[in-house]
């Protein structure tokens, strides 16, 4: 324990603040108002700075106060003391915070750092002690939950529940004795944030202002690591230009952690137009030949490596990355994703002669050594997925790496510990047995070990109103493994219909002993109000309508799936899709009316009443790509019956395809029309991205208008 008590006190974070109320108010004032005086030291940085901010702005929306700031000497850099203005002695007692805190890796008491707070209320005094600034903000939104009954359920401002309430409450919370000490279970509680169109031009302004209310919510859900996807936001200068420039001081002033990351690392430090002419052979090797860029033109696959094992090639990509570190001072988390599915590396003899995994690996450990000596301190990620999810024998990440172990494409139907949660084998081992490996491995280097999970991102496996099932049995497994955090996935799309995943699933990776049904009461009673009852009711038959839970399934998929004529199913499969289909649709039907019912009782009722209008635009267009992906697989049934038919009947089933062809398509206008206009009045009701909806849609109806010719044309000439 000697680093962290070290560590503590240099850090020394303490937030206090020293409520005294008098038996009698201050004559100055109105009668039921209190006069309040706010101090912290002139020392105090910008992050205590903006968590006297936050506790002044909610508690002067709840309660009648008045609250003056002021600068006291006497003070330590991050002590806060809130007290009446006319008090004549103050009294305040500091819990003690260190006793309780439990140790985390040392490679994570710098970045991210421990988050604890402790406080304490009784006798009309209120203190709190923070090990940071980030943990003190987080501290404040404890108490404005606990004493002011706020609570923060979405990134939309007008989602905030922020209740009027007498003096005279706060007073009675206050001087009842009460404590409560927190600590993050988890050290890395990160995101890695993907916005659909981001760059395109379309939505970039829509892109910075969700991500700057984004970040707002983020702090008060408690996690630390912000990671901006380098597809999205990074390679788009401009758009990284105004990111840097509105989003990140946010961000700061919260105390989070930035990062960067994603599937286009290599091209930004090795970019083709640069040197693909006169380097050719810095690029990959395959089939023989130098791609001298990062797309193969034979196999039209793109984001391939790079010849990891070319010093020229090394020494430029190490060299551009330190050039971004310089000019982006404010990361401190990088992950540098090689091609999705981790495929495309170079063929050539040097290259040859490691593993996959182990070049990957040296590659990020030669970053994680160039940004220790431009920024001590920093994470580098390493993901173990696909082709690098098996750890190789003999490589061994160093402290300054997190392992980020992704067991892509796994049936949450299914708790991770349970064998049949595994949907795919990429290597020897099953994901749990190559999750144990890992761990062992940073156990023994001192490495850290984070999980990238999907439990905030719905577009592949369709619409998920409310948590995974197996939440929380997952993350109290992987607590007691020995993981040091999670790195979640989320999409910017759909977060009014994701909120209250997102909502949740932060609350339970900082504490999974939370009580969920707690959380569901709390969530439906504050946000829903009096439509509580019918509302939850809801969220839970939408959720018991969809109920498969296999990511990234293809023909298993909820909504997701838009089948092509070369994903045929077997009959049984086909069958059991279309009922379930059908059931859904009529479910969701019944939820939309039942929905139209519950807004003729709550008449008068604005914020409601909203609610209710996003609730009835998420199933609408849920029921739309349902019948959309139905009438696909409805086609795959009438091509199975051509096939096997002659004569009459054929040409008959034939014209069935036509006009399933034509249902489509009217079905596929009424979806991008809801798609438009739901973006351009609100966005974030729909869980899935319109403009990679618009490729997989176009796609396969496309192909299945070349189907149905095809399967016509053989009719005719039989």
């Amino acid at each position: 324990m000697t680093g962290l008590l070290k560590f503590l006190s240099f850090w020394r974070v303490i937030f206090l603040l020293g409520v005294v109320l008098p038996s009698v108010g201050s004559a100055s004032e109105a009668p039921g108002k209190l006069s309040l005086t706010l101090q912290h030291s002139p020392d105090s940085d910008r992050v205590v700075e903006f968590a006297v901010s936050e506790l002044q702005h909610y508690l002067k929306r709840v309660y009648p106060v008045s609250i003056t700031i002021q600068e006291r000497e006497s003070l330590q850099p991050c002590e806060l003391c809130l007290h009446i203005s006319d008090l004549k002695e103050l009294n305040v007692q500091v819990p003690k915070l260190t006793p309780h805190l439990q140790p985390i890796k040392p490679c994570h008491l710098g970045v991210p750092g421990i988050d604890a707070f402790m406080w304490k209320a009784g006798n009309g005094v209120l203190t709190l002690v923070a090990t940071r600034g980030r943990s003190l903000l987080y501290g404040v939104y404890d108490v404005l939950e606990k004493a002011a009954d706020c609570g923060f359920y979405t990134l939309d401002p007008g989602d905030e529940v922020v209740p009027v309430r007498p003096a005279e409450e706060l007073k009675v919370w206050l001087t009842t004795r009460k404590q409560s000490f927190e600590q993050a279970a988890f050290s890395f509680r990160g995101r890695w944030y993907t916005n659909e169109g981001a760059g395109e031009g379309r939505n970039e302004k829509v892109s910075i202002e969700r991500l700057e209310r984004e970040v707002d919510w983020f702090a008060k859900c408690r996690d630390n690591v912000f990671i901006f996807d380098n597809w999205s936001y990074v390679r788009h200068e401009q758009l990284w230009k105004e990111i840097r420039r509105q989003v990140v001081p946010e961000l700061l002033k919260r105390g989070i952690m930035i990062g960067v990351g994603g599937h286009e690392t290599y091209r930004m430090f090795l970019p083709p137009d640069r040197y693909g002419i006169e380097h050719p052979e810095w690029y990959a090797l395959k089939n023989g030949k130098r791609l001298a860029g990062f797309r193969n033109p034979q196999t039209d696959t793109g984001y391939q490596s790079f010849c990891t094992t070319n010093p020229q090639a090394m020494s430029a990509f190490l060299n551009n990355f330190e050039i971004f570190l310089n000019e982006n001072p404010e990361v401190q988390v990088f992950n540098p994703m090689p091609r999705d599915g981790l495929e495309g590396w170079c063929d050539c003899p040097e290259c040859g002669t490691h593993t996959v995994a182990k070049r990957y690996l040296d590659l990020n450990s030669a970053l994680a050594e160039r940004a220790r000596r431009v920024r001590p301190g920093m994470r580098i990620m390493h993901i173990a997925y696909a082709t690098t999810v098996d750890p190789d024998p003999i490589a061994r990440p160093t402290t300054a790496i997190d392992v980020d172990f992704a067991p892509w494409g796994r049936n949450f139907a299914y708790p991770f510990r349970d064998p049949q949660t595994n949907r795919y084998k990429f290597g020897k081992y099953t994901y749990q047995e190559a999750c144990d490996k890992w761990l062992e491995i940073c156990r023994d280097t001192g490495a850290g070990m984070v999980f990238h999970e999907k439990y905030m991102r719905f577009r592949y496996f369709g619409l998920r109103l409310m948590p995974l099932p197996n939440l929380v049995q997952d993350v109290q497994y992987l607590r007691k493994l020995g993981v040091d955090g999670f790195e979640q996935h989320q999409e910017m799309e759909g977060w009014w219909t994701k909120s209250y995943n997102k909502f949740v699933v932060p609350r339970v990776t900082w504490n999974p002993d939370v009580s969920v049904e707690q959380l569901e009461r709390d969530y439906f009673r504050r946000y829903w109000g009096k439509t509580a009852p019918e509302i939850r009711d809801i969220y839970k038959r939408v959720t018991a309508a969809l109920p498969e839970l296999l990511y990234g399934s293809g023909g298993g998929s909820a909504t997701q799936a838009a089948w092509t004529p070369d994903e045929p199913l077997s009959p049984e499969r086909r069958m059991k899709y279309l009922r379930d289909k059908d059931h859904a649709i009529s479910e969701l039907r019944e939820c939309l009316q039942e929905l139209n019912e519950l807004k003729a009782k709550v008449t008068g009722d604005h914020q409601i009443l909203r609610r209710i209008g996003y609730l009835q635009t998420t199933l609408d267009g849920s029921v739309l790509t349902l019948q959309l992906t139905r009438t696909l697989v409805a086609l795959d049934e009438q091509r199975s019956r051509a096939t096997a038919q002659n004569g009459v009947l054929r040409k008959t089933t034939i014209q069935q395809a036509r006009r399933l062809l034509a249902e489509a398509a009217v079905v596929r206008q009424r979806f991008y029309a809801a798609c438009q206009e739901e973006e351009r009045t609100r966005g974030g009701l729909l869980w899935c991205g319109y403009t990679a909806w618009r490729i997989i849609i176009d796609e396969a109806l496309a192909e299945w208008h070349a189907e149905v010719k095809k399967l016509d044309e053989a009719a005719e000439g039989g």
